[in-house]
């Protein structure tokens, strides 16, 4: 199980993630706005370019399923934490 940042404005968008996330088996943190530093984490679920560079990212900006979350979340944490 992976500890998975969703940073995503809209509501119901980030609910959405948050129940993918788990539903995919792995922990799902809200990033607070208003919090400089995010903790610690695996992967960040992020619009385009709003990131740390240290992070490894999916992109929430274009449509997905459930499978192709899944991959991407996969290949973002890569074969040890997948």
């Amino acid at each position: 199980m992976a500890k998975i940042l969703v940073s995503e404005a809209d509501p119901d968008v980030r609910r959405l993630l948050i129940v993918l996330v788990r539903r995919l088996g792995h922990e799902a943190v809200v990033i607070d706005p208003n919090v400089e530093v995010p903790p610690r984490a695996d992967l960040l679920l992020a619009e385009h370019g709003s990131h740390d560079p240290e992070l490894p990212v999916v992109s929430t900006t274009k449509p997905f399923t459930l499978a192709q979350m899944r991959s991407r979340i996969q290949h973002g944490l890569g074969p040890a934490l997948a």
